[in-house]
């Protein structure tokens, strides 16, 4: 007896052939979505797990050095040395023990451990000399305090850049995961998709059944993968299935929610230039207002210097950018070398810089502005190993309280100047 037969007399071999295709392919289908789900539910809880052990600790620790930095300002702002040491010793003891939580095991990227370490040595420089300084009861408003007090500020600033560096790497390593993600989320719908279009052929509604419970949620987390990729953290998934799935709408709302937190105090708490290793210009500002509120207080006057390149599109526009790259450099150099450790340096544009001087006046300021401005004259800087170029700048001055008595207006006084020395022929000090 055929099984062409068979089929068409036994009602219970068509039912049992039918069903068994409907198994297998249902077990084909579960096999395939069961796999699809662990690997996801595999990188998401890897996500959670390099949050909570390497971004989570190191913005921990850079929100720690913050603190004991505000204690450094406190100090230059009310001349309270007492009270300020026992709140930068305080800090400093919590920072010292979120270091000693970081466990660089944890760290995969050789990068990431050298840069902990390195935000640590930067730690322990910063929070030494400021021991020092606070430790004897010393007037923090003397040039020596001010000086040595600058230089917390900038081992601090540099600890916490390489902490955010640190954590650049790691969320580089959570977008490549949740890529990998997006491409299991691309695939496998697809995969699924084909099979249940076949199980809609021989099980009718039983696969449109199918489909709609297992498409619609994946759907839903391959667009929160692309979003959440493509860089829009706020975006968040509604699963209304209480099953693996679900659970893994659940994890990925709960990985969002911890990027987004973290993209957040990465925004706020950035302030070096990553090009230069300047601060920038947001935090330049911030310390301009400090500075100023502090000189106020204690009746000294606070000098701004701002120059910029001449000519410097000419310099990219002929020798590319990389040379305009080399200029920067050297720029940054010259201008460091002659500016005391107590004067604040950043990168406030392109190809323009600033100097904040405390306790100094406009005149003092200006024998400074035409050292850098000479010094940087006579420089051949060397492009490349056949060619150097030379370069000049202009500079505006402006001092407080003699030009202004706000932040904004101290720039303003200040780059006035300085597009004067522009409109007078370049390469030279315009004081406000």
């Amino acid at each position: 007896m055929s099984i062409r037969y068979l089929w068409k007399k036994s009602i219970s071999i068509r039912l049992a052939t039918s069903i068994g295709a409907i198994f297998v392919l249902m077990l084909l289908i579960s096999s395939i979505t069961y796999f699809l789900l662990i690997n996801l539910d595999n990188i998401y809880v890897e996500l959670i797990h390099e949050y909570e052990k390497e971004i989570q600790p190191v913005s921990l620790v850079g929100i720690r050095i913050a603190g004991a930095d505000n204690s450094i300002n406190r100090a230059l702002i009310s001349n309270d040395t007492e009270i300020c040491h026992e709140e930068f010793v305080k800090a400093a003891a919590i920072v010292d023990r979120e270091f000693d939580k970081l466990k660089l095991s944890e760290f995969k990227d050789k990068r990431e451990r050298d840069l902990i370490l390195e935000a640590k040595k930067e730690w322990k420089k910063g929070r030494d000399i400021g021991m020092e300084v606070l430790d004897h009861n010393s007037d923090p408003s003397s040039a020596e305090s001010v000086k040595e007090l600058a230089r917390v500020d900038y081992h601090l600033a540099k600890s916490r850049a390489r902490l955010w560096s640190a954590q650049d790497i790691a969320v580089s390593e959570i977008e490549e995961k949740l890529t990998t993600a997006h491409v299991w989320q691309e695939r496998g719908p697809r995969t699924i998709t084909a099979l249940l279009f076949f199980g809609l052929v021989i099980a009718g509604g039983t696969g449109t059944a199918t489909i709609r419970s297992i498409t619609k949620p994946i759907r839903v987390l391959e667009e929160g993968a692309g979003r959440v990729s493509d860089g829009d953290f706020s975006f968040r998934v509604d699963m209304p299935f209480d099953d693996q799935i679900g659970e893994v709408g659940r994890i990925f709302n709960k990985t969002a929610n911890q990027l987004e937190d973290s993209k957040i105090k990465l925004q706020r708490m950035a302030t070096i230039d990553s090009f230069t290793g300047l601060l920038n210009r947001g935090e330049f500002e911030r310390l301009l207002e400090v500075g100023l509120n502090a000189a106020s207080k204690q009746g000294q006057p606070i000098s701004l210097i701002m120059l910029d390149l001449d000519h410097f599109k000419i310099v990219n526009d002929k020798y590319g950018h990389q040379a305009g790259d080399t200029v920067l450099l050297e720029v940054v150099k010259c201008v460091e070398n002659i500016t005391r450790l107590s004067d604040v340096v950043a990168r406030y544009g392109g190809e323009e810089f600033v100097v904040l001087l405390p306790h100094a006046s406009k005149e003092s300021a200006e024998i400074l502005a035409e050292r850098i401005r000479s010094d940087l004259g006579s420089k051949e800087i060397s492009i490349d190993a056949n060619q150097a170029i030379k370069i000049t700048a202009s500079f505006g001055v402006a001092s407080f309280p003699q030009d202004a008595k706000q932040p904004d207006d101290l720039i303003k006084k200040a780059d006035k100047a300085l597009y004067t020395a522009k409109e007078h022929g370049r390469n030279r000090v315009i004081c406000s």
